[in-house]
């Protein structure tokens, strides 16, 4: 057991570990396994004879490790090109679109780090669809107009916190220019293809 320096709270070697307050450790690698496999809950669920929210459980701890150990080994400098790309997705509903911001290395195709930018939904939409949209911003917030800036931003600080030069490739997205613009401390070489190429 150990004792913290700062907080003066005790813990020991255990409190970290994958496995703490556990109860069925043993699931842990089947599980994550059958993540990677992009099995549902409910099917992980009914194969283990367990509940969906154990599955649930397991999945939020893998990922918290997962991004933790991607922090670990993550490199400050980078020294090959790199590639930022954004995919759209939904939480929820439809009505609630989400896009996802990817930084990833042009040669080792290591992913450098991620965000992810809450949009309005657009397009075509029925009226019953335009009040509930207004429903849903009305008791939670419209997503900010400019959340892809802010978040691209915010991927490239995160995978480039030092004064560097990096070569990025992207799609000709009218936000990534304005993001790179507020990045000082790097010196950028943009370099732009088509989506449609």
């Amino acid at each position: 057991r150990f004792r913290c320096d700062t907080c003066r709270r005790y813990f020991s070697t255990q409190t970290f570990a994958l496995d703490y307050w556990m109860r069925r450790p043993d699931l842990l690698r089947p599980v994550f396994f059958r993540l990677l496999g992009c099995s549902g809950y409910r099917q992980i669920a009914r194969e283990f004879a367990i509940s969906p929210q154990t599955v649930l459980g397991q999945a939020l701890k893998l990922g918290r490790h997962a991004l933790l150990t991607l922090e670990a080994h993550r490199p400050r400098r980078i020294d090959e090109p790199v590639a930022l790309d954004s995919f759209q997705g939904f939480e929820f509903s439809q009505d609630h679109p989400t896009l996802f911001h990817l930084v990833t290395g042009g040669r080792s195709h290591f992913t450098y780090g991620f965000t992810d930018s809450e949009l309005r939904r657009s397009g075509r939409m029925t009226a019953a669809q335009r009040r509930r949209r207004a429903r849903i911003e009305a008791a939670l917030g419209r997503p900010h107009p400019r959340a892809i800036e802010h978040d691209v931003e915010a991927v490239l600080r995160l995978v480039a916190p030092q004064p560097q030069r990096i070569e990025l490739h992207s799609d000709e997205h009218r936000a990534y220019p304005r993001a790179l613009r507020r990045l000082a401390h790097l010196e950028v070489e943009h370099r732009t293809v088509s989506s449609r190429a």
